[in-house]
């Protein structure tokens, strides 16, 4: 099997729990470290999938630089294809721009642990079958988005006007972190503390350090509970390769 190609932005924002994913269904990876330059690419021809990751936008590509600019490309050029494709946070938001949706700054950040909810619709639903209705998940972002044209609406939280989560064919853009382990989300904290600090606007949740760790074993065997059926849904067709549109 060709590998899945995984765009990485920052140290510490990797695929975490999707490369154990993965692995344990045998599907091998080659990692694309953007944020020490490495180049991406020339071509999706040898992929099997695509994962864009996410991470600070200082440490990541910039809208309209060239490097950012050529990730769009790249995951048009996989939807095209018919290849899985999948974004988180950051990711999601690149995902997101390169296929017609769009992206705006939200004041009502979130950072912490806080509940989503299926979106409406059948897609959504059979996305959620057998999950609660409202689930804990981990957030750390500034934004919201609107999906592209076409796409259906996935994940859906009480502080967000637009969508945390869209899927469009074999897309999917989850702009919550399914895929954080607790070394991801310690690592999170203390390398990012100055981000915790009180959240702007009267609808903000910014938790604490010491909120975000509590419990942090069980919160993320929780989680894994919410990322295996998404992940496993989005790996639905993976190793089928359409002709290029």
């Amino acid at each position: 099997m060709q590998p899945v190609f995984i765009f990485r932005h920052a140290d510490g924002a990797g695929p975490g729990y999707l490369a154990e994913f993965l692995a344990g269904r045998r599907v091998p990876l080659e990692l694309f470290r953007l944020d020490q330059n490495e180049t991406m690419p020339a071509t999706l021809a040898h992929a099997s999938g695509l994962v864009v990751m996410g991470g600070p936008r200082e440490a990541s590509a910039a809208a309209g630089s060239p490097t950012f600019e050529r990730e769009c490309e790249l995951v048009v050029e996989a939807s095209d294809r018919g290849l899985p494709v999948i974004g988180h946070g950051f990711g999601a938001e690149i995902v997101c721009l390169a296929l017609g949706g769009s992206v705006a700054t939200d004041p009502n950040r979130e950072i912490g642990w806080f509940p989503v909810r299926a979106a409406e619709g059948t897609l959504a639903k059979r996305w959620w079958q057998d999950l609660p209705a409202d689930t804990e998940v981990f957030h750390w972002r500034d934004t919201a988005l609107s999906r592209p044209p076409a796409a259906d609406a996935l994940i859906k939280g009480d502080q967000v006007q637009g969508d945390q989560g869209f899927v469009l064919d074999k897309v999917l853009a989850v702009q919550c972190h399914l895929q954080v382990t607790a070394k991801m989300v310690t690592e999170w904290v203390a390398r990012y503390h100055e981000a915790l600090r009180p959240a702007d606007g009267p609808s903000g949740r910014v938790q604490t350090e010491t909120e975000i760790t509590r419990a942090l074993p069980q919160r993320v065997r929780a989680l894994r509970r919410i990322a295996d059926p998404f992940y496993t849904h989005w790996l639905e067709g993976f190793g089928e390769r359409p002709e290029s549109k």
